[in-house]
């Protein structure tokens, strides 16, 4: 290369020659100085292994004592490759000025430009920077080349953080010497995490290196360094010391595979071969902060393993997620489930030991302790919250989550609560399993919307509960036990109790089973299975009574439907109870907190349950077979007994409700009140539009056979089967129905009541072949007036086409039978006080109207009562026995007539029959009685009108002529009345006395021209 060469001799006498030359590739100059042999071969040795590449510029190469070959090398190189030697690192694109003699040299640089350098020894790729600032110096020392730099100034490539670099190498020069030792320094300020993998070195064994690796720790790192001391011969670990320091500030990293991530570190990281730690002021776990945390790392032969302690921070609810979201978690996962927690947690430390080998990181052991001071707990697939939590909580490997004891406000009362393996059971393989029990007091009602059993309505009051919760990968298990004392029980019998008495009660709930099924039991009285799709309640069936019990037999069919289905026996049964019962049923059902949902609801049913002692409509029955089921807008109830068999149709509560607009009354008995002269019923009430009562309950039944009466009528009014405010709209049609052993026929009828009044119309009834009817919007009414007092009011037709046939079949003594006849027609408008069955004749008021067809009066008993008395008016063959006459001819065989009419009014204890007296036509005869009958004095005051012809009745001329005989009492009548003879045909007669024996006295003979009003209104005078 072209260049300027000079050699002089300085005042020593000193040889020096100086070669100076503006630009050399350094390929270039090695081989010149090689070919001059001038460089000692120690040093061309190293340059032959170092293999530097690069330009020269403004060299000055100065050789002096030629015989000694001292010889020196200043200049700049650009753009340096070398490669890595003894320890020493390798450089590529490096720029600075080198100062280069025998016995050593120096390097300095102030690069801009971004250049790498590499440890062969250290790492495995090249650090590559953009800019270093500083120089490194080497020498020979006997065999052994000495490298030594100042402090480099950095900046890496790819990121911002400030580096400081400082090593120094002592590297062998022949084979048979030491190995080559080095010490590297590595400082770092504001780097960040994941920049700073790259200078860890591959010295370090590798649990350490793939802990590391698996760690990806990324965030700010404020300041950190790395330190090599030791030899550089592969597998010499004995001999070097590594140590990586890294403070934290808010950084993140995987401390063990598979494990949450911790995020959040504040603290110091320091790595070594064999122990690696981290002290940390603060970290996060799965949102879990932690304090004072201590994570320790153990890497070596015999072990590699990572061990955790730290504070924990948070609530109760971040620390279960902690426990739960953990590799280990699959075992407490089934346990604690979605459990979520509320709560500051107290004193509360995390201690892990895991092993890091293998692809699963099973921990060795664990340990979770704290204290909890006012948390929760919060169990979303019971439902169940525990406030106000106050106590110890545990976790470990041996023995699961446990507690010594927690009090905690369980449905808002203090419970005591134990945590810890079954009872019986030891620790061993206790942490995949709960064992939580719980006592204390509490409301029956929050114990049936936890439980979501409708059945448990019907109680109230507090009682002491023991619960106990079983769970594990396998079966989850709630049992609740409870003696009751202090819950009353307002539910028929045998199931009523009060809040004194004692009734053990047993759940147990397998929450994980097919159907989640629930057993409930309460010894002597039921036990039932219930089933339930998600926690929400499906149905099931009760066995009631006590017995053997298979209930398993129909429950799925019984589930499939959503039924529940009852079957068993009953030792006693009140129908108006029951019916009471199952509307209050149908109101908790629909009241349970999860009951909106899409499911339909359940219906419930009963197949032959077997009843004794029951009692429906006032009535008793000793055995019966009930079949029911909920047909959707009606329950069905099928009876079968001695008393009743039939089905009854009740509509169910949520339509029955809205059945009757109270708010819109109006007036259903105006007939009745319009028809009673006496006014009694004036004040009546408002009944609900019958056109709006539509949901009734519908009696259907084959025969009602009730037991004849006792003889006491009315009674207290507040127990009457007939209080309006107790009675439901129904339709009724009994085919046969009897009351002791009289036969009532067959009946229909609507019932419809309001609060004050009742009313039963559109009556249809043949009681042994007499019709009772009346029309669709009136009949018999009963309803309180002003003083609240009952008052009945009837409204209906009578008829019959075989009175006297009635008579006999309704007649215990067919000898008392007064009358037969082929027609009967009544219309009836009375009004009584009290209830229905308290008519009597004396305190009747109103009107009835009669007619009655051909027939024959008989001789009736003079001791008659009550009806046959009544009857006794229209009995004119009693009369004429009394007339001082001789009728044999007439009533021999029975007075017999055509026709027979009246118009009786009834008002302050009398019947009177003047406005339209009582008439009877007979074939050859007509009598008419007017007058009135003292009801409460048993007597008649009336006058009888009798009429016969004179031609066909000689008996009557014989009385006439005062007993004489026929022919001679006819020529006197006849010379003494002469024209008029032919005319008259009546007489009248007094009628008074006692019913029973009344006197009938001849009064007077009457013209018969004149018709029947003028009769009457004389009779009546």
């Amino acid at each position: 290369p072209n260049g300027h060469y000079s050699v002089s001799s300085d005042w020593l006498q000193r040889d020096r020659g100086v070669l100076q030359l503006d630009s050399i590739d350094f390929v270039t100059a090695l081989r010149e100085l090689e070919a001059s042999n001038i460089l000692p071969a120690a040093v061309a040795g190293i340059f032959d292994e170092l293999n530097p590449d690069g330009t020269l510029r403004n060299i000055e190469l100065s050789l002096t004592n030629f015989s000694k070959r001292n010889i020196s090398l200043r200049a700049q190189i650009e753009n340096l490759q070398a490669r890595a030697w003894r320890g020493a690192p390798g450089v590529t694109g490096l720029s600075g000025e080198l100062e280069l003699d025998a016995s050593g040299g120096q390097f300095r640089f102030y690069e801009s430009s971004p250049f790498s350098v590499s440890f062969p020894k250290l790492y495995r790729k090249a650090l590559a920077f953009r800019s270093a600032r500083g120089e490194i110096s080497w020498r020979m020392d006997g065999s052994r080349l000495l490298f030594e730099s100042s402090d480099i100034a950095l900046v890496p490539q790819a990121h911002d953080a400030s580096l400081g670099v400082q090593f120094d190498v002592n590297a062998r020069t022949r084979a048979d010497d030491e190995p080559s030792r080095m010490r590297l320094r590595i400082g770092y300020t504001d780097a960040q995490l994941q920049n700073l993998l790259q200078y860890v070195p591959v010295t370090l064994p590798a649990g350490v290196r793939n802990w590391l690796a698996d760690a990806d720790a990324r965030g700010p790192s404020p300041e950190g360094g790395f330190i090599y001391n030791g030899s550089l011969q592969r597998g010499d670990s004995e001999n070097r010391v590594i140590n990586v320091f890294m403070a934290l500030d808010g950084a993140s990293l995987n401390y063990a595979r598979q494990w949450q991530r911790a995020e959040e570190l504040v603290g110091t990281v320091r790595i070594s071969p064999t122990h690696s730690s981290a002290v940390l002021t603060s970290a996060k776990i799965a949102a879990v902060p932690l304090q004072n945390v201590k994570l320790d790392i153990l890497s070596t032969k015999a072990k590699s393993a990572l061990t955790l302690d730290a504070g924990v921070g948070g609530s109760l609810g971040s620390a279960l997620a902690l426990l739960k979201d953990a590799p280990f978690g699959e075992r407490l996962r089934p346990v604690i489930e979605d459990w979520r927690g509320g709560g500051a947690l107290g004193n509360a430390r995390l201690q892990l030991s895991l092993p890091l080998v293998g692809e699963q990181l099973a921990p060795d052991a664990l340990s979770f302790n704290a204290d909890i001071a006012g948390g929760s707990l919060y169990m979303p697939r019971l439902d169940l919250t525990l406030e106000n939590m106050r106590g110890p909580l545990a976790y470990d490997l041996k023995r699961g989550l446990h507690s010594a004891g927690l009090r905690a406000s369980v449905f808002g009362e203090p419970w005591d609560i134990t945590m810890g393996p079954p009872r019986g059971q030891s620790a061993q393989g206790a942490a995949n399993e709960l064992y939580l029990a719980a006592e204390g007091m509490a409301a029956v009602s929050a114990m049936r919307n936890w439980l979501r059993l409708p059945v448990l309505g019907f109680a109230s009051g507090r009682a002491a509960f023991a619960l106990e919760l079983e769970q594990n990968s396998e079966r989850s298990e709630l049992r609740v036990n409870s003696e009751l004392r202090g819950v009353s029980i307002e539910a028929p019998l045998p199931f009523y109790k009060n809040a004194q008495r004692e009734q053990p009660f047993a759940v147990r709930w397998d929450l994980r089973g097919d159907r989640q099924p629930m057993y409930l039991k309460l010894p002597g009285l039921l036990e039932a299975q219930f089933a339930f799709y998600e926690f929400r309640y499906a149905g099931g069936e009760v066995k009631l009574g006590a017995g053997p019990v298979s209930l398993n037999a129909n429950r799925g069919s019984a589930i499939d439907a959503r039924e529940l289905q009852f079957y068993g026996s009953l030792p006693r049964f009140n129908f108006a109870a029951w019916r009471d019962a199952y509307d209050r049923y149908q109101k908790y059902a629909s009241s349970l907190p999860l009951a909106s949902s899409t499911l339909p609801p359940v219906r419930l049913s009963g197949r032959a349950l077997q009843v004794r002692d029951a009692t429906a409509f006032g009535q008793h029955v000793d055995t019966a077979s009930v079949d029911f089921e909920d047909l959707g807008d009606d329950f069905r109830v099928f009876i079968d007994s001695e008393l009743i068999k039939g089905e009854i149709l009740l509509p169910t509560a949520a339509q029955a409700d809205g059945a009757i607009d109270a708010t819109q009354l109006a007036v259903a008995a105006d007939k009745t009140t319009g028809r009673n002269q006496s006014g009694q019923l004036a004040f009546m009430p408002s009944l609900p539009k019958l056109a709006s009562l539509e949901q009734r309950m519908r009696i259907n039944l084959d025969h009602l056979h009730l037991a004849a009466p006792n003889g006491e009528t009315g009674g207290d009014e507040n127990d009457s089967m007939f209080r309006p405010q107790g009675l439901t709209p129904m339709a009724v049609e009994i085919r046969d129905f009897s009351v002791g052993e009289r036969s009532w026929g067959a009946w229909q009828f609507l019932l419809s009541a309001s609060d004050s009044a009742a009313l039963l119309h559109k009556i249809q009834g043949n009681l042994q072949g007499l019709g009772v009817n009346s029309e669709a919007d009136d009949g018999l009414l009963w309803a309180y007036d002003s003083s609240g007092r009952l008052n009945t009011a009837l409204n209906a037709t009578v008829s019959s086409q075989d009175l006297g046939g009635f008579l006999e079949k309704f007649l215990a003594d067919p000898d008392k039978v007064p009358l037969r006849a082929d027609k009967l027609a009544m219309n009836l408008a009375l009004s009584w006080p009290g209830e229905p069955l308290d008519i009597e004749m004396q305190s009747l008021n109103g009107d009835v109207e009669v007619d009655i067809g051909s027939g024959r009066f008989y001789r009736a008993s003079e001791s008659a009562t009550g009806f046959l008395k009544l009857l006794g008016l229209f009995n004119f063959d009693a009369l004429l026995r009394r007339m001082q006459l001789d009728f044999r001819d007439v009533y021999k065989e029975g007075l017999s007539f055509d026709a027979i009419s009246a118009e009786l009014s009834f008002a302050k204890q009398r019947v009177e029959f003047l406005r339209a007296p009582i008439e009877v036509q007979s074939p050859s005869s007509k009598f008419i009685l007017a007058g009135s009958v003292d009801l409460a004095a048993s007597s008649i005051d009336a006058e009888l009108v009798a009429t016969m012809p004179v031609a066909n009745n000689l008996p009557w001329i014989a009385a006439l002529a005062g007993g004489l005989p026929i022919a001679a009492g006819t020529f006197i009548v006849t010379r003494v009345l002469g024209e008029q003879f032919d005319q008259l045909s009546s007489a009248v007669y007094s009628v008074k006395g006692p019913m029973d024996e009344p006197e009938v006295k001849f009064e007077r003979l009457f013209d018969s021209k004149g018709n029947r009003k003028s009769r009457a209104k004389a009779a009546a005078n």
